[in-house]
C-alpha cells in the first residue's frame, strides 16, 4: 500500500511537468532582481555608462557573492575588495594605463550611484530612484515593458564571469532578455528546497524592440549563444512560435569553452565548487575571504586583450578575425602561400613614392592610411564622369581589386563573372547579391578594402553582411539594371521633373542653448541637460518645450537629407 511520505522524511514529492527543470546550479549563482539587471542596461544603452562599466558592475556582484561562501575564524573581520580581483575579471592585468582606467570608472559608477566598490563593502542600487539620472522616463517604460519585474533572477557566477570579461552589445542584450524570461527559482511548498526552471520562451523582435537591438543582431546572437552551448533550442510547433515565439534551455553547467580567451577562464572552474560547498582555494583562505593583492592566484588568468586600450575584445569577437591576420592590431598580413598578395596589385609594392588617391591600388603601404572607400551606397555621380574616370585603366581583375573596381558597378559585376568561373562566388541571384553586399561591406569598414574584400569572397564570410550592406547592394544593383528613379510630384517613384526638398530648418537661438547642453551632458556623465539648464534660469516647462522642438527639427532634417539623396 502506497503511503504519503511525512514532511522531512526526505520523499520525493512528484513535480510539475510545466518547463525544464534542474535542482541545483553548477557553480553556484547570484540572486539580482529584474529591476537591477534592468536598470544597468538602460544605464548602458542610453550612454550613462560606458561598456566597461557596465561590465564592471557584474564583477561587483561576483565579488560580492564569492565572501558570501567564507566564514571568517574572527568574528571582527571583513572583507576585503582588492584592484588585483577586478583586474582579473575584466582584464588588464599588468598594464598600469588599464589599472587607472579602471579605479576611474569605479568613480564613476560610484557617482552613478549604481554600485559603490570600497576597500570593505560593496553597495548597490536596489531601485532607480537612488540613481543620479534626471530623466528616467525610458527606463521606466522600459521597466513596464518587462514581465514578472518584481522577482529576484538566479545567475549563475559563471555567466557573470563571463558578462564582466566582455561579449558584443548584441549578444549581452540577448543574455539579459533570457535570463529575465528563462532562467526561474521555484519554491517547493511541501518544505522542499525548490528547483529552477531553465527555459522560456520570447520572440527575437521584442528583445530587439525593448533592448534596443536590431532584429538582425538579435538573430546573430542567439545563434552565437547556441554556437557557445549556452542556450539549446527546443523543438516547438509553428502554431506554438506564432503565439509565444522561440523556445530555448540555458544550461545551467554552462562554461566557457577552452578555445576562447577570457579574463575569468582559468580561476573560473578552479575553486567554484569548494566555494559553494564552503571550502576555499589556495588564493583566498585568508580570514573573511580575503584576497591577496599578489600571489598564486594572479597567474592564473589571462587578459581578455593584451593591449588593453580601454576596451577589451569580447570573446564572440576574437573569432571573427582571419587566422592570417594579427589579433592585436587586427590587420591581414601580406601574402599567402600562392605567392602574392591577396586582393592587392604587386605594383602597389614597388618603390616608396606616394601614388595620387584614385589611380593606385588599394592595398597601399604604410600603416594607418585609409582607402578611400568613402560612406555606403556606392558611385552616385553621372554615367558620362564614372566612364570617363575608368578610362585608362585595366580591365577588372579578381586578382587586382582596385579601389574604382568597388565603387563602379560595372566593373564590380565583371569581378563577379570572374570569381563565378574560379569558384569563389555563386552565379545565382542570391551570390550576385551576397557578392555586392561584401563588397559594400569591404568599402566601409577596411583600411585596405580591395585585399579585405578578395579576404571576404574566399573565406565565404557571408555572416559578416549587415542589413545595411544588403540594402546598399539591392539599390545599386536596381539603379544599374533600371537606372536611377526620379521622384515627381504627381509619381513618387519616378518620371517628370525632380521636385527639389524643402530648405533645411534653421535653429533659434533658444533651441542652440539647449543643443549646447545636451553636448555639455554627454562629455560629463551623471550630469544631465536640465541641471545645465537650469544653472543659466531655465525652468523645466521651457527647456521640455524647446526639446519638442528640436525633436520636430531633426525629423525635418532627416526628411531633408533622406529627399536629397533620393535626387
Amino acid at each position: 500500500m502506497h503511503t504519503k511520505p511525512k514532511p522531512g522524511s526526505g520523499g520525493v514529492k512528484p513535480r510539475s511537468k510545466i518547463g525544464e527543470r534542474t535542482d541545483r546550479i553548477e557553480g553556484c549563482f547570484r540572486r539580482i532582481t529584474t529591476h537591477q539587471l534592468v536598470l544597468a542596461w538602460w544605464l548602458y544603452r542610453s550612454g550613462h555608462m560606458t561598456r566597461r562599466q557596465y561590465r564592471l558592475y557584474f564583477a561587483a556582484h561576483e565579488l560580492a557573492e564569492r565572501r558570501r561562501y567564507f566564514e571568517p575564524d574572527d568574528d571582527d573581520a571583513r572583507p576585503l575588495y582588492t584592484m588585483a580581483e577586478i583586474v582579473r575579471l575584466v582584464g588588464g592585468r599588468g598594464h598600469d594605463r588599464a589599472v587607472r582606467e579602471l579605479r576611474a570608472d569605479l568613480k564613476a559608477l560610484a557617482r552613478l550611484r549604481l554600485v559603490a566598490v570600497s576597500k570593505h563593502r560593496i553597495r548597490f542600487a536596489r531601485s532607480a530612484d537612488q540613481i543620479r539620472v534626471d530623466d528616467m522616463s525610458g527606463f521606466w517604460a522600459m521597466l513596464a515593458e518587462i514581465p514578472n519585474a518584481r522577482r529576484s533572477v538566479p545567475v549563475p557566477r559563471r555567466m557573470l564571469r563571463a558578462l564582466a570579461a566582455g561579449f558584443s552589445r548584441d549578444v549581452t542584450a540577448l543574455i539579459n532578455a533570457l535570463l529575465i524570461r528563462g532562467l526561474f527559482w521555484h519554491k517547493d511548498k511541501g518544505g522542499g528546497g525548490g528547483d529552477y526552471r531553465i527555459d522560456g520562451r520570447y520572440t527575437l523582435a521584442w528583445v530587439a524592440e525593448h533592448f534596443g537591438i536590431s532584429r538582425r543582431g538579435a538573430t546573430d546572437a542567439r545563434a552565437r549563444l547556441i554556437e557557445l552551448g549556452w542556450i539549446q533550442p527546443m523543438p516547438v510547433t509553428q502554431w506554438e512560435m506564432n503565439r509565444w515565439g522561440l523556445r530555448d534551455r540555458i544550461d545551467t553547467d554552462w562554461a566557457m569553452p577552452a578555445n576562447e580567451d577570457s579574463a575569468w577562464q582559468s580561476d573560473a572552474r578552479g575553486d567554484e565548487t569548494d566555494r559553494c560547498r564552503g571550502g576555499a582555494s589556495e588564493d583566498a583562505r585568508a580570514v573573511g575571504g580575503v584576497l591577496p593583492l599578489s600571489g598564486a592566484g594572479d597567474g592564473e588568468s589571462a587578459t581578455p586583450t593584451a593591449d588593453f586600450d580601454g576596451e577589451s575584445a569580447s570573446p564572440d569577437q576574437t573569432e571573427s578575425l582571419s587566422l592570417t591576420g594579427d589579433l592585436n592590431t587586427r590587420k591581414l598580413t601580406p601574402g599567402r602561400s600562392r605567392g602574392e598578395p591577396a586582393g592587392v596589385s604587386p605594383r602597389a609594392q614597388q618603390g616608396s613614392r606616394k601614388k595620387k588617391p584614385g589611380r593606385g591600388t588599394v592595398g597601399r603601404s604604410g600603416p594607418g592610411r585609409r582607402g578611400r572607400s568613402g560612406g555606403g551606397g556606392g558611385d552616385r555621380r553621372p554615367v558620362s564622369d564614372r566612364r570617363a574616370r575608368t578610362e585608362g585603366l585595366p580591365p577588372p581583375n579578381i586578382r587586382d581589386i582596385r579601389d574604382v573596381d568597388l565603387r563602379d558597378t560595372d566593373r564590380l559585376l565583371e569581378l563577379h563573372r570572374q570569381a563565378c568561373v574560379i569558384g569563389l562566388a555563386n552565379a545565382s541571384e542570391s551570390g550576385r547579391m551576397d557578392f555586392l553586399a561584401l563588397a559594400e561591406r569591404a568599402r566601409n569598414r577596411g583600411k585596405r578594402p580591395g585585399a579585405m574584400f578578395y579576404w571576404l569572397i574566399r573565406e565565404q564570410k557571408t555572416a559578416f553582411i549587415t542589413l545595411h550592406d544588403e540594402d546598399e547592394a539591392a539599390r545599386r544593383l536596381r539603379e544599374h539594371l533600371n537606372g536611377r528613379p526620379v521622384r515627381t510630384s504627381s509619381n513618387p517613384d519616378g518620371g517628370g521633373g525632380v521636385v527639389r526638398p524643402k530648405a533645411m530648418p534653421e535653429y533659434t537661438q533658444d533651441q542652440k542653448v539647449v543643443l549646447a547642453c545636451i553636448r555639455v551632458a554627454k562629455q560629463h556623465r551623471g550630469v544631465g541637460a536640465f541641471t545645465i539648464a537650469r544653472a543659466k534660469g531655465w525652468d523645466r516647462e521651457r527647456f521640455e518645450a524647446v526639446r519638442a522642438e528640436l525633436d520636430l527639427i531633426d525629423l525635418e532634417r532627416w526628411r531633408y537629407t533622406d529627399a536629397e539623396a533620393d535626387l
